[in-house]
């Protein structure tokens, strides 16, 4: 079970669909085994944040006074950093720039803030016609994909929840009380995602009902230079979308040489589904936090681990993922034997 020893539970519905094989590593057959240890970890992790940050929502807990309480904080923390975006926009990229020691000119950001909006239903699959013998490959890269996408997004979870706390005397001259905003925050919102329901979810999607917190967006300019767009809704969904960016720029150095532009967009339409965030956000921390015990390095060394990482082929990031998913010290030493962070 998920959260047993837990005095509220996650929606029972995430269970059976672990259960059910019915998530987005379904396909993962390394991780499949593991799904209920890494979600467990990360709910537990979860629900003590807010039992931490928002004890009184957990002792007397309902779930409309949990969203209630979400939208009191959203409307403040909206007020509070109104006049202060653009300190806060710089902050975010140089704290981002910071932890993993990206140099100033590596990459041109465009970052700013902006009011939360629908998701586009319009966004759909590409449907594209694959050479029947390049089928194998490309269903090989999509796995793959989706397997990197668990190290971006779990790092950016990681972000999210942490990393205001790296600038929190910077924060504290801005307004002393955004850091407790933020904090009461992510804790809600976290804990709100494992009360959906994947079914209802993905229905919210097809509607066009569901609201994004922020976005991202990579190009590349005449001369090859990143450019990374960001829009977030306020300052903790801005580290998030900027470390995805970071991270999403980092694992690009995994895209094959001979992989076509159709078959490309293949790959990124089937393994960077709006929808498949959900389950991202409950399983990739989990995944993250193992990995980063396994390393146990300087997070300046994370970007060049993760693009040697992103170089690797589908069944050596598979091993990868099977140690991980035990949590296992081999981990460490699968690395090692493929010449990483040695």
């Amino acid at each position: 079970m998920i959260g047993s020893t837990k005095k509220i539970k996650p929606n029972p519905e995430i269970y059976k669909h672990i259960q059910n094989q019915n998530t987005t590593f379904s396909d993962i057959k390394s991780l499949s085994p593991h799904l209920i240890s890494l979600a467990d970890q990360e709910f537990s992790a979860v629900h003590d944040f807010l039992e931490l940050k928002e004890k009184h929502l957990i002792d007397s807990f309902d779930f409309e006074s949990l969203i209630k309480r979400l939208h009191m904080m959203r409307t403040q923390i909206i007020s509070r950093e109104g006049k202060h975006q653009k300190d806060l926009t710089k902050l975010a990229v140089s704290v981002i720039s910071e932890i993993y020691d990206i140099p100033e000119d590596q990459i041109n950001w465009d970052v700013k803030f902006s009011l939360e909006g629908l998701i586009d239903p319009s966004f759909e699959e590409e449907e594209l016609e694959i050479e029947p013998d390049r089928i194998p490959f490309v269903l090989k890269e999509i796995k793959k994909r989706k397997i990197l996408n668990a190290f971006v997004h779990g790092s950016s979870m990681h972000i999210w929840k942490s990393c205001h706390h790296l600038v929190g005397d910077k924060l504290k001259k801005i307004s002393p009380v955004l850091p407790i905003l933020y904090d009461s925050y992510t804790s809600i919102l976290g804990f709100c995602i494992w009360q959906n329901t994947p079914n209802g979810l993905e229905q919210g999607f097809n509607e066009g009902s569901l609201m994004t917190q922020g976005i991202n967006r990579i190009t590349f300019d005449e001369e090859e230079t990143p450019n990374i767009e960001v829009e977030a809704v306020n300052f903790p969904s801005m580290l998030h979308e900027v470390n995805k960016g970071a991270m999403d720029l980092i694992i690009c150095h995994g895209i094959p040489e001979d992989v076509t532009e159709g078959e490309l967009k293949y790959i990124y339409s089937k393994a960077d589904r709006y929808q498949d965030e959900f389950w991202h956000y409950l399983i990739s921390p989990s995944l993250w936090s193992r990995l980063l015990k396994s390393l146990n390095t300087g997070t300046e060394n994370i970007p060049e681990i993760l693009m040697e990482i992103s170089l690797l082929d589908l069944e050596q990031l598979e091993t990868i993922m099977r140690a991980l998913g035990e949590d296992s010290n081999r981990t460490i030493k699968i690395l090692n034997s493929y010449g990483i962070a040695n």
